[in-house]
């Protein structure tokens, strides 16, 4: 992975794309309780500051709670619901209004799935998600198999599973259209992709060969790499991000309205701010460079 990350760090210009559950914050019994790891928010704020480097959070939350739990990161990318809400720059998507859909939809999923068991239901711009961490498999596994069956098909919904959590969405957007409009939207020559879930898949199999993907466990995946822990993620994007930021230091470039252009009006010199012949074309103006 180490010549992987050496690679990216080298690009052109780079997107650092990163999941938020299970990636950026650890798994905690309730979604309201989930707060991103302090030092890899460092080294993603590090990223969004270096030129021709561009980072991106990719969730399925709703974007408004993402943007209350991530705080300052700017400029950034923010992807909510999977790619149904998306805000950074150049760019700019909004969920289609499905708010008479869900409404008609609360009270059945409820009823299959009372909150007094231990189940949360978590709506979104335009879907829902039912947290079963808290439910033993006996009562959960039933719940979610009627959801499916008795909502979910019935309301032509599409289904999401991920860790204790079942996804109902109404529009069908996935993560990995998300980060191929990020990937164009950026100009990026290449993509870091950190994720975790079965979710992150279809971004998982949208990168390519010049890409990386890390998944954070063990079970079959599209990702390049995997890694044991959150904290083996967060090192590794530490990694990264250390490396770019060395990587640009060394090959800033001076801004083109430092230079300077000398012409005898046949031919024409361009100069560095220290005086040195950067460019120059001879016989003339129309003649070869030197």
């Amino acid at each position: 992975m180490r010549h992987r990350l050496q690679q990216l760090a080298r690009t052109p210009r780079l997107l650092l794309a990163v999941d938020f559950d299970g990636t950026l914050a650890p798994i905690v019994p309730h979604p309201d309780l989930a707060q991103p790891a302090p030092g890899v928010m460092d080294y993603l704020r590090l990223a969004a500051s270096l030129p021709q480097t561009c980072v991106a959070i990719v969730s399925g939350r709703a974007l408004a709670d993402l943007r209350q739990r991530l705080g300052p990161l700017e400029p950034a990318y923010l992807v909510g619901g999977h790619g149904a809400e998306i805000l950074g720059p150049n760019l700019r998507l909004a969920p289609r209004d499905v708010s008479l859909v869900l409404e008609s939809l609360h009270a059945p999923i409820l009823a299959i799935a009372p909150e007094h068991l231990g189940f949360f239901l978590e709506r979104k711009p335009t879907a829902f998600a039912l947290h079963y961490r808290n439910v033993p498999d006996h009562l959960a596994l039933p719940a979610v198999d009627r959801l499916v069956e008795e909502i979910a098909k019935p309301a032509n919904l599409r289904i999401r599973h991920g860790k204790r959590v079942l996804e109902l969405l109404i529009d069908h957007a996935d993560k990995g259209a998300a980060l191929r409009a990020l990937r164009f939207a950026a100009g990026a020559s290449a993509v870091a992709f950190f994720g975790d879930d079965v979710t992150d898949e279809d971004a998982f199999a949208s990168l390519e060969e010049s890409d990386l993907g890390v998944k954070v466990g063990t079970h079959p995946t599209e990702a390049h790499e995997c890694v044991d822990s959150i904290e083996h993620a967060h090192a590794v994007i530490e990694e990264l991000v250390t490396a770019r930021h060395a990587w640009i230091l060394q090959n800033t470039r001076t801004p083109i309205q430092n230079y300077s252009i000398l012409s005898d009006q046949r031919t024409l010199a361009v100069l560095s701010p220290a005086g040195a012949i950067e460019w120059l074309c001879l016989p003339r103006i129309d003649a070869g460079s030197i």
